[in-house]
């Protein structure tokens, strides 16, 4: 006899027939076993079918059986010795094993329980497993459940058609998770849709719910975390439920900015679990990116990237032939500005520019980088022509007087020179190139021109990487690393979003924390930086994963690097991607940071990478702005949320009036653009002052917070019930 019971999902009967033989053959006196459920039903009985004789279902009488180990009296004068079957880990009771005696016990109950304990040790044991695998595959199914509905998302999101597209979405978001009313409710723009119970709700039914859902828009900008709230029951009544104990779940919608620009609302009698309330968050980031609508950004068109595409096709045409880079940089340009003004400083630019221009002759292709350094390409050059026309351009500027509003300028100038194919193979890296040549020029003194040569700036370098390439290897192996985060803190709102980002740091075999710039040129000259970038993004995605505190309640957010090795590699997307999805952490916790340099090496590249994160609903970062050749033309073809400035103008910007000028325009084109600006290397009060003046958003920097352990990091966060707008709100 058997009934279809929860504790016979995790014992079957075979198993029970061989604990049923081993139970009666060790007890004196025990003549059948049974196995009863956790309400006192009989669910099977054995070793054999006429054991079904000696258990009647009301064997045990009305009474409940006990919660520990006992012996219980049967009806007809019999006896049973009782024993609990739980999870080890659990106190929830699963069933009762009772085995049946004839007359008298011969035995006590300790002395029993000493006979059966190895028995029921293999019972507790085989529940244990079973149980574990049963919630495994609950799991599993609950993930690739939620996987087909971002998918569906992301299938609607390529057809394009927003309005039609967003009603559709909101109604795959309700059948998912069984909601009686799902909603999206966005301000800016605005985006009111909704499903219910019956089918979709028309656009003027929708707009009626404004008073409703403005009050948890409301909510959802002040606590800026998911807020689960008892549902109001006019909402009640239009999701036409009349249970009075529904719910209401709202994840906030964020823009581009970080900004809550709504919610995703959904109403039901059904308590949602962590895993469903992690998914919300999302889907919310699925649907932010659906509601966003691009803004045409007008900037002047510069030529610097038909200077790289001019380079490239000529490299492609003849690789061998020689040719070179000159880039011209202005030495001292703060002190024309301090002296002359900006226009001055101006002035003396276009003086460069033309002279370059006169210089290079009708074959040479000049190109203006801004902040006073020009590039000249010169055609079938070798190197001694090449020194040769910097060094008459270098003569001729300082020889000749340029004149603003009737005030002679003085220019001097440094220049750098990268020659193809000999020391570099492709524009971007000639670029780079000559910018390293021409900062040697400046750190000698000025006013000279430098070639670039490989084995003279690099030949050391390369030594002592060779010594730190083991210490790598093996330090991957042991998982010798550990995380650290820096804080990251809003200057000009009340953004409470807590935002970090995230460091790495190696142990060596001496148990020492080693900093980054120990050991990343090698990683980098070797190629081992996208093992380590991986090493990284999986060690944070399990300790967020792992965290008790649920980090996307609070909308917390971790920047993450990624080099350019990472960039190219063709695996890293879905490795990311992968990563996420398995820590169950909704993407746009992570920020990924690029620097402008890994962007200019492969531009095309670096577009492709940077949208495919944004799709997936990460957040992204141009790191390092400014220290190498991207202009602010390119940002407008770059995807991201956030600018970060160079810590080399942040550290002097009382000083130096360059800098300061150099991050006020990073500001104001970042706004045009609609990206947020973030000043890197604030170490004290006056640099904070002066960086919340000039309008930049964050600011990162000892001044802020010096690196901590993730770890301890993450054990700080806390997640307390809130009342908020007349709701009565819990952190879910």
């Amino acid at each position: 006899m058997s009934r279809d019971t929860v504790i016979l999902k995790y014992l079957d009967s075979g198993s029970l027939d061989l604990f049923a033989r081993q139970l009666t053959g060790t007890i004196d006196g025990a003549r059948s076993v049974a196995v009863f459920d956790a309400d006192g039903q009989l669910a099977w009985s054995g070793p054999d079918d006429t054991a079904a004789e000696h258990w009647r279902p009301d064997a045990i009488g009305a009474g409940p059986l006990p919660a520990e180990d006992a012996r219980v009296e049967l009806d007809g004068g019999r006896s049973a010795y009782s024993f609990p079957l739980r999870q080890s880990e659990s106190t929830d009771m699963l069933g009762y094993l009772l085995v049946q005696t004839e007359g008298d016990p011969l035995l006590s109950m300790e002395e029993t329980r000493h006979c059966v304990r190895p028995i029921l040790k293999c019972i507790h044991k085989l529940l244990d497993i079973r149980v574990e695998l049963s919630a495994v595959r609950l799991q599993s199914d609950s993930e690739r459940r939620g996987l087909e509905l971002l998918e569906k998302l992301d299938g609607l999101q390529d057809k394009g058609d927003g309005p039609v597209a967003l009603q559709a979405a909101v109604g795959l978001i309700a059948e998912h998770f069984g909601s009686d009313l799902a909603v999206i409710w966005t301000e800016k723009p605005v985006v009111h849709k909704a499903w219910r119970r019956g089918g979709d709700v028309d656009q003027a039914t929708c707009d009626a719910l404004e008073p409703i859902f403005s009050r948890l828009v409301r909510a959802a900008r002040r606590r800026r975390r998911v807020l689960d709230t008892d549902a109001p029951a006019g909402l009640r009544k239009f999701a036409r439920t009349r249970a009075e104990s529904a719910r209401i779940l709202s994840s906030p919608i964020l823009d581009d900015k970080d900004r809550v620009a709504g919610v995703l609302a959904l109403l039901g009698q059904r308590k949602l679990d962590r895993q469903d309330i992690r998914l919300t968050r999302v889907v919310a980031s699925r649907i932010a990116a659906m509601v966003a609508r691009e803004t045409p950004v007008a900037l002047p068109e510069l030529t610097r990237h038909d200077l790289l595409r001019h380079i490239d096709k000529h490299l492609n045409h003849d690789p061998q032939k020689s040719r070179a880079l000159l880039l011209i940089d202005i030495d001292k340009l703060h002190v024309i500005n301090e002296m002359h003004g900006h226009f001055g400083g101006d002035a003396a630019i276009q003086a460069v520019y033309e002279q370059a221009k006169l210089g290079a002759g009708d074959a040479g292709v000049v190109c203006n980088m801004l902040g006073g350094a020009i590039a000249v390409f010169l055609e079938d050059c070798d190197e001694e022509a090449a020194v040769a026309q910097a060094e008459k351009m270098r003569q001729s500027l300082k020889s000749t007087a340029t004149c603003y509003e009737g005030r002679a300028i003085e220019i001097v100038v440094s220049i750098g020179i990268a020659m193809m194919p000999s020391v570099v193979r492709d524009a971007a890296s000639a670029l780079n190139t000559a910018e390293v040549a021409a900062r040697s020029a400046k750190a000698r003194g000025g006013d000279q021109c430098v070639v670039f040569d490989d084995l003279d700036a690099s030949v050391l370098r390369r030594r002592e990487d060779l010594d730190q390439v083991a210490q790598l290897q093996s330090a991957l192996v042991d998982n010798r690393f550990e995380l650290y985060a820096q804080p990251i803190v809003s200057l000009q709102d009340a953004d409470s979003r807590p935002r970090y980002e995230i460091l790495l740091r190696m142990i060596d075999e001496q148990g020492r924390v080693q900093a980054p710039d120990r050991f990343l040129s090698a990683a980098q000259r070797y190629q081992m930086m996208s093992s380590i970038d991986r090493w990284v993004l999986r060690t944070a995605s399990e300790m967020l994963r792992n965290t008790e505190n649920q980090l996307e309640i609070n909308l917390a957010s971790f920047n993450i690097n990624v080099s350019s090795q990472s960039m190219m590699d063709d695996e890293f997307p879905a490795f990311v991607e992968a990563c996420i999805l398995e820590s169950g952490v909704s993407p746009d916790t992570f920020c990924f940071e690029i620097t402008e340099t890994a962007v200019m090496r492969n531009l095309q590249r670096a577009q492709e990478l940077l949208r495919r994160f944004r799709k997936f609903g990460c957040r992204l970062a141009l790191d390092d702005f400014g220290t190498g050749q991207c202009s602010f033309a390119y940002l407008k073809d770059l995807p991201v949320q956030y600018v970060k400035i160079d810590g080399a103008f942040i550290r002097d910007i009382l000083e130096n009036p360059l800098s300061e000028a150099i991050v006020e325009s990073v500001c104001r084109i970042a706004s045009v653009i609609h990206a947020r600006t973030v000043a890197e290397f604030v170490e004290n009060d006056l640099i904070l002052q002066r960086l919340q003046k000039t309008g930049i958003d964050f600011a990162q920097g000892y001044r802020i917070g010096k690196p901590l352990p993730l770890a301890q990091v993450l054990a700080e966060f806390d997640t307390p019930s809130q009342v908020t707008d007349g709701f009565a709100v819990s952190a879910v």
